[in-house]
């Protein structure tokens, strides 16, 4: 039977985080190519953790809806969830009447293709 340690489990945790940040700033690169033409990529990646990070402290930690998270942060800025303009953002986010992180990410996909398709 293999026993794997405390540290080794966090080394693997740590890369399975590098490289979905790999494929996040793929993702960015792919589907935003004009919003990333004047960053390097150094500020992509600083841009991609900090919205993994945020997207984690409203509970969504699932990689398809961390994703979107990261695609709705590309779309409407980095504050999306506290700016006047995308207030339904931040309601939805902090509506504690919503219990799963993916029904929230569902409804921000939702009210995105509203904003952005009326």
């Amino acid at each position: 039977m293999i026993v794997l340690r405390s540290e080794q489990i966090q080394l693997f945790d740590e890369l399975a985080e590098r490289l979905f940040v790999k494929r996040m700033l793929e993702h960015v690169q792919i589907h935003f190519p004009v919003e990333i033409e004047q960053l390097s990529e150094s500020a992509m990646r600083d841009r991609v953790v900090v919205q993994i990070e945020k997207a984690k402290s409203f509970g969504i930690v699932s990689k398809p809806d961390v994703c979107d998270f990261i695609s709705l942060s590309w779309q409407f800025g980095d504050n999306f969830d506290a700016q006047y303009k995308t207030k339904w953002a931040g309601d939805i986010l902090n509506d504690t009447s919503i219990k799963d992180p993916g029904l929230k990410v569902a409804k921000l996909n939702d009210k995105a293709n509203q904003v952005l398709n009326p």
